[in-house]
């Protein structure tokens, strides 16, 4: 993988790049059951996107919660929410990561957070749909 110069960048090599890595994306989606590969392709995806591509940040960071992980999940959380404030699910899954490791009150700030999102009606009612 090449390494991301993003003030040297053409707009050609920014296409290319956003295209791998939508590839890595898709590649990482379908082999989750290989975690530590899914998380190398998620992490490839979100470098190659320019720290853009959210939800691969966020995807890595729940799978780094699952294999305890914390403080990885935790920089891929914050990665996720720097590249879009308004990210409710990547506040969510910080808020159920603090609460985890028993920071309640940071959990319900970050809960506060996600409710405050533009998206976060649609996501709840996804998520109320899946249960």
């Amino acid at each position: 993988m090449e390494p991301f110069f993003p003030l040297q960048m053409t707009e050609a090599r920014r296409r290319r790049y956003l295209r791998e890595a939508v590839a890595y994306f898709k590649q990482a989606r379908a082999c989750e059951d290989d975690r530590e590969r899914a998380i190398y392709l998620y992490k490839a995806a979100w470098q190659k996107s320019g720290e853009t591509m959210t939800e691969a940040a966020n995807n890595a960071g729940c799978l780094r919660f699952e294999l305890g992980d914390y403080k990885s999940a935790r920089a891929f959380f914050w990665g996720a929410i720097k590249a879009d404030e308004d990210n409710p699910v990547a506040w969510f899954n910080l808020g159920v990561l603090c609460q985890v490791e028993g920071y309640e009150q940071a959990a319900q700030n970050c809960f506060r957070r996600a409710k405050k999102c533009p998206a976060y009606k649609e996501y709840a009612a996804m998520y109320q749909e899946l249960r």
